[in-house]
């Protein structure tokens, strides 16, 4: 049975090295009229927006799920006091040395190999590795969470999700279908019900033909 709702991960899935090629946003249009279409990512908006257009998309997670935009609305998804905490713990980041992004409202964000230095995370919060990148965000938030939020706000019965970093994993463990690329990480081939040959935006509509039938792509 194939799926109702297809749900992707962005940067190394969608898109490669920033860019998300036309060709692959035409298609995810395309795409919108058969199935709902979910985009969950770490990213920030701004630089969500520089990376591929929202439009395809019926619902957009952003900063690991703490915000979420649905026709037009966006649902911020931070727990109380989140801000205030945000705040302190960002400031003894910087005392360490480490350069968090300065793009993000919720995350932080900066390079996998500061991990070390960071220091101690409270109960309410929680460490998210993803390839070159790390991010402390809300502990009540990952992408599985994220994807059961949005799928119960589209009534979605079916869900194939597309990823190809650690982060994904949670994604993986909750959806009814899981695709893998070829550039995905191994954890993530392991449960795979498919991994394509090739890599992002081409590895997706590899599956999506090879695995799902749609010969139209």
């Amino acid at each position: 049975m194939k799926p109702d709702t297809l749900a992707f991960d962005l940067d190394g899935t969608l898109s490669h090295k920033g860019r998300t090629k036309d060709a692959l946003v035409d298609r995810l249009r395309a795409l919108r009229k058969d199935f709902r279409l979910i985009l969950i990512t770490s990213r920030c908006r701004k630089e969500l927006e520089r990376v591929i257009p929202t439009d395809p998309f019926h619902v957009v997670a952003y900063e690991g799920g703490c915000f979420v935009e649905q026709d037009g609305i966006t649902f911020e998804r931070l727990p109380d006091g989140w801000d205030k905490e945000r705040n302190v713990f960002l400031k003894e980041v910087r005392s360490r040395g480490i350069v968090p992004g300065t793009c993000e409202e919720a995350i932080i964000s900066f390079a996998s190999g500061d991990v070390e230095k960071l220091p101690p995370l409270s109960d309410t919060m929680r460490l998210e590795l993803n390839l070159d990148r790390a991010m402390v965000q809300p502990s009540a938030r990952d992408k599985g969470e994220t994807l059961l939020y949005c799928v119960a706000r589209l009534g979605s019965s079916r869900v194939a999700v597309f990823g190809n970093g650690e982060n994904d994993l949670a994604m993986f463990r909750v959806a009814q279908v899981r695709i893998a690329l070829a550039n995905s990480v191994d954890s993530l081939k392991a449960i795979a019900d498919y991994t394509a040959t090739a890599e992002d935006g081409e590895g997706v509509m590899e599956a999506l033909r090879n695995y799902f039938g749609i010969k139209t792509l």
